[in-house]
């Protein structure tokens, strides 16, 4: 055990002329103490794995430290944006620009995290005890934002904020086919329709094989015509569905 200050001095000594830092990048040799005066992360001479040299393997055990607060706001923002993006009425997402750009950068996040892991199993490494918790933020988020395929509360809570707004537009259903497109709470309407039996589809979006949105049934759902899609139950009378060949 070191003692005195000399002692850990001489002691850090031992470390190579470029030693520096895992998390910090620090220059460590000749410290007075086996901590680093700008982060606090501790090191020992006699585990090399425990600072790092300019060589391949220093860099990739420092590499392989714990994402950083800007990779997790990054990776959170991502995540936000993408669960935004499946708040809409879709049967299946829609494959654009937007969401192409999002899930490749979710992709490559995981592909980040994936390899900060396997050099940290496999190369060691120091990290400080308060920042271990940050390897848990990408599997937590990823497994997060798959929960919507199984079943798409983003688009049930956006439409629980704007059910007061289509309840209105239901009662006004004359009025609301003669001035579509018309936004209805957050969501543009792009067009309506009628069923014999009372039921109302309102399209919020269209593709070349079917539109997409959301169904008001105050009957039977059986009741729908064959081109009638009916995917989730929101409410009572309220459904996420299509309309295949929309006109």
């Amino acid at each position: 055990m070191i003692d005195t200050k000399s002692e850990t001095q001489a002691y850090s000594g031992l470390l190579p002329e470029d030693a520096k830092c895992l998390q910090c990048n620090y220059p460590l040799r000749g410290l007075p103490e086996i901590n680093c005066p700008e982060c606090g992360l501790p090191f020992d001479p006699g585990n090399p794995t425990s600072y790092h040299t300019p060589t391949l393997r220093s860099w990739l055990i420092r590499y392989g430290q714990p994402p950083g607060k800007r990779w997790i706001g990054v990776l959170l923002a991502a995540v936000l944006f993408f669960l935004a993006s499946l708040s809409d009425p879709f049967l299946e997402p829609p494959v654009c620009i937007w969401t192409a750009a999002l899930s490749f950068l979710l992709v490559l996040l995981a592909l980040d995290w994936s390899l900060r892991l396997a050099i940290r199993i496999f190369l060691g490494g120091g990290s400080k005890a308060h920042q271990r918790h940050r390897w848990l933020w990408a599997p937590l988020m990823f497994a997060f934002i798959a929960t919507p395929f199984l079943y798409p509360w983003p688009a049930y809570l956006r439409f629980q904020l704007n059910k007061p707004d289509f309840e209105n537009a239901i009662q006004n259903i004359a009025t609301l086919q003669t001035k579509t497109p018309i936004r209805v709470g957050s969501y543009m309407i792009r067009s309506t329709s009628v069923q014999s039996d009372g039921s109302i589809f309102l399209s919020v979006y269209t593709d070349r094989a079917r539109a997409h949105g959301f169904w008001y049934i105050p009957t039977n759902p059986d009741t729908l015509q064959s081109n009638c899609i009916i995917e989730h139950r929101l409410n009572a009378n309220w459904y996420i569905g299509g309309k295949l060949h929309f006109n």
